[in-house]
């Protein structure tokens, strides 16, 4: 068995996917920063909130999904990462989910976000309450408290958002469980957004997924670098990865082995990428492998 004390990253937590078995956990309910792991909790919140509608209104959740968005100024006050939509731009909500998710796409998130307010008749600020209140009586999520859609610092302020693996854990378990949103959250190639700009243009934004963090892209579990893309013994299906200055570099996944063998992967406050998560990564993936 792996060493938890020898492990770079603040905070780990491995589960047999089929058995709900806790293999591996260190500090799995200590309070850190989720960074861009949010956005796995604001997706899957506003995909229930859209199926609610859908079925109050007698609609399907593709009437709303293909459903256009006129950007507002207000909707695209974000700062980096983000897609680059401006004011008068018009954009499928689909397209917002698929962007916020694995590119990870802040001005994506929180114009979701404020569109689904819109819905409901409340404030971006309301809907953030409602999200933290879902979380805590629906997934048992008891130590998680979300400030925004995004994951972004908030500046200024002395408590920010919080989680703790075991909470990341139950969200990821129900992204992975959710056959509307999982096609979004475990896109494997290159990504097409589409929107249209107050003239009408259209344009497509090809973006590069960041599936690289204990990468099955250009770096490996090891850090290893593979010609196709693809690690030979593994591939994962949803996932997400998060960085800030505070949080520093969190992952949450479902890991595929080649032998059929599934994993729940969640890391928490891992100081670089390359090295310390890579490394924690590769450590575990040998003990997976033999089990």
């Amino acid at each position: 068995m792996i060493d938890i004390d020898s492990l770079y990253t603040k905070s780990v937590l491995v589960i047999d996917a089929k058995t709900q078995e806790v293999l591996f956990e260190k500090n799995a309910e200590l309070e850190l920063e989720p960074a861009s792991l949010t956005k796995l909790a604001s997706c899957l919140w506003s995909i229930n909130s859209l199926r609610y509608l859908a079925n109050q209104q007698k609609k399907t959740l593709e009437d709303f999904l293909e459903e256009e968005i006129l950007i507002t100024d207000y909707h695209i006050k974000s700062r980096p990462s983000n897609l680059g939509l401006k004011a008068g731009d018009r954009i499928k909500i689909s397209n917002l989910f698929k962007a916020a998710l694995v590119p990870s796409k802040n001005d994506c998130a929180k114009a979701l976000g404020i569109h689904i307010a819109q819905l409901f008749n409340k404030s971006y600020k309301e809907i953030i309450l409602d999200l933290n209140f879902w979380l805590k009586t629906t997934l048992k999520c008891k130590n998680t408290k979300f400030l925004n859609f995004s994951g972004l610092h908030i500046k200024n302020l002395e408590k920010q958002a919080y989680t703790t693996s075991l909470d990341m854990y139950k969200i990821l378990k129900a992204v992975d469980e959710d056959k509307d949103l999982k096609k979004y959250a475990e896109i494997k190639d290159n990504i097409d957004i589409e929107y249209y700009s107050i003239e009408e243009q259209k344009y497509i934004n090809k973006i590069l997924t960041r599936s690289d963090l204990i990468g099955n892209r250009k770096i490996s579990i090891g850090g290893e670098a593979y010609n196709n893309g693809v690690h030979p013994d593994y591939y994962y299906g949803v996932r997400k990865s998060g960085y800030t200055p505070s949080a520093k570099h969190t992952f949450a996944a479902k890991m595929n082995l080649i032998t059929n063998k599934s994993f729940y992967l969640i890391f928490l406050c891992s100081r670089t990428r390359t090295l310390h998560l890579s490394e924690d990564g590769s450590k575990i993936l040998e003990i997976l492998k033999n089990l």
